[in-house]
């Protein structure tokens, strides 16, 4: 039965035949084609003149960056830095200048203050410091080099700085410090060695020393730090965690170094952790 099917399809298919249409419907033949826009269509409309081509890229500035990621550019080389308290903005040290930039995200950096510094060699404004309530004081701190020495400032804008602690020993290099609040009234502050490595290990010296000085000292009184750590080298930073402990890097000739200084004082037997492999 299924043979019979298949050669009745396949006959079909090669049997020759005519098709037969009803001409009964059929009109003139006519060479000019005629179109129908049916329902819903129609001629393009020719383009407007009131049409406005859109307006070409604007052009980036010498200090314009488009990168998403680039808060502010056209600085000069930079010292500190640190967030402000709404997360979204900071101030950030212009080394040889002695300029202190607000900057945010989308806006122009704008000028805090300016800090009178000393930015020949490795030195200028080094680093800077939030006042504990800087949301009720606007005063930033800043570990500046003069034409003398080496030396902690209270910085307000518009207003001539305060010194806090001056006479640190200043050098050709060797003039790199940080600071970091320990309580509301007391600040670390640690310093380079000023190219000497003897300076760093003299107890007369404050050059390459981890130092503690309050911020308020009495009426006319020059504030007295305390060593908590000697030896320091090329200075780097110096950071507090939240059980109270300092940790402080620093660079010397043989390696570069990540030391602790505990809440109680305590500096422990050595390095917390080196770099001798890669020093610098």
């Amino acid at each position: 039965m299924r043979t019979a099917a298949v050669a009745l399809a396949i006959g079909a298919l090669v049997v020759p035949s005519c098709a037969r249409f009803d001409d009964s419907a059929t009109s003139p033949f006519t060479p000019e084609p005629t179109f129908d826009s049916g329902a819903g269509f129609g001629p393009l409309d020719p383009p407007s003149s009131t049409t406005t081509t859109p307006p070409p890229p604007e052009k980036l500035g010498p200090c314009d960056d488009p990168d998403p990621a680039v808060v502010a550019t056209c600085l000069d080389a930079t010292g500190g830095l640190v967030v402000l308290p709404d997360g979204e903005s900071a101030l950030v040290a212009e080394r040889r200048t002695g300029r202190i930039l607000l900057v945010t995200p989308d806006e122009d950096p704008v000028e805090f203050a300016t800090v009178p510094v000393d930015g020949s060699g490795d030195g200028g404004l080094l680093d800077l410091a939030l006042s504990p309530t800087f949301g009720e004081d606007r005063l930033v701190y800043a570990y500046i080099t003069t034409a003398s020495d080496n030396r902690v400032v209270r910085v307000a804008a518009g207003d001539t700085p305060k010194d806090i602690l001056t006479g640190i020993p200043r050098g050709v290099t060797g003039n790199a410090g940080a600071i970091q609040f320990t309580s509301p009234t007391e600040l670390a502050v640690l310093t380079g060695n000023t190219g000497n490595p003897t300076a760093a290990t003299d107890p007369s010296s404050w050059a390459g020393k981890l130092l503690t000085t309050t911020t308020l000292p009495g009426p006319g009184e020059a504030a007295a730090p305390a060593v908590l750590l000697s030896g320091i080298g090329t200075a780097g930073d110096v950071c507090r965690d939240g059980n109270g402990n300092l940790w402080v890097t620093d660079r010397t000739v043989l390696e570069d170094r990540l030391q602790r200084v505990g809440a109680d004082g305590s500096t422990g037997t050595g390095p917390a952790w080196t770099w001798p492999e890669k020093p610098g």
